[in-house]
């Protein structure tokens, strides 16, 4: 009887026409139980302090050499000729446009949260802690301060890819998980930052992330164009790759 549930309860999720949810839900029925790999320790404790000391020189490094360069000496400012208004401030959310941002936060929790996200999703319990929410929104726009206690995150180590040798450091990635009213005042603040981008045309053409309509396959159908055009000419290419350590959060 559980497994002819657990098959039924299967069956209905993937019944969608939503590819990347078809996709995590595969992902979770393959890698079912499969655990993180980390490497070998003599107690949790030792390794949690291991990865966090790793972690934390990691972008010290990064930090003492962007402090070493000529980089904080200059202002980077789009090449436009025209003036841009700036985004001086941002703009006081009602509790209608967290309603909808909360509702369209995917249903991750995190142990952090005091409600589970899918109960706080629930419309009688969003009724109620709404008005609370959309206070700490605000709060948070108009004075310009991300409450420090919203800054805790769980962070698991994550193997940058099957296979890599679990012993060296190097090959993890940190994860972060933050709980689930950091992720509402995140939302709110990319939407406004993202609406005034694309409104006086700051993002760059070319840009193939975080702009609605592309991403890694519309970037890579871009080179794959203008390499074969310059090899129709019968030129030569160069292509040159630079890969940024530790893009952190």
């Amino acid at each position: 009887m559980i497994n002819s549930s657990k098959s039924s309860y299967c069956q209905t999720k993937l019944i969608t026409e939503d590819i990347k949810y078809t996709f995590r839900v595969i992902s979770r029925l393959v890698n079912y139980n499969a655990g993180t790999p980390l490497p070998p320790a003599t107690s949790d404790q030792t390794l949690a302090d291991d990865f966090v000391q790793f972690f934390y020189s990691k972008v010290e490094k990064i930090r003492q050499g962007l402090d070493a360069s000529d980089l904080h000496d200059n202002t980077a400012s789009p090449d436009l000729d025209r003036s841009v208004p700036n985004l001086g401030s941002f703009k006081i959310q009602t509790q209608e446009n967290v309603d909808k941002v909360v509702r369209s936060c995917a249903n991750k929790a995190c142990s952090l949260d005091a409600t589970p996200t899918a109960l706080l999703k629930n419309s009688t319990v969003l009724s109620v802690v709404l008005p609370t929410i959309t206070e700490l929104v605000n709060t948070s726009l108009s004075t310009g301060v991300f409450p420090n206690e919203l800054k805790r995150a769980l962070v698991t180590p994550r193997l940058k890819k099957p296979g890599f040798d679990m012993r060296t450091f190097s090959n993890y990635r940190p994860v972060s998980n933050i709980p689930f009213i950091s992720k509402v005042i995140e939302r709110v603040v990319a939407q406004q930052l993202n609406s005034h981008l694309t409104r006086n045309g700051l993002h760059d053409d070319l840009q193939s992330a975080y702009k609605t309509g592309t991403s890694t396959e519309t970037v890579i159908l871009r080179i794959k164009t203008d390499v074969e055009a310059v090899l129709d000419e019968g030129d030569a290419m160069l292509l040159v790759l630079l890969d940024l350590s530790a893009a952190f959060n």
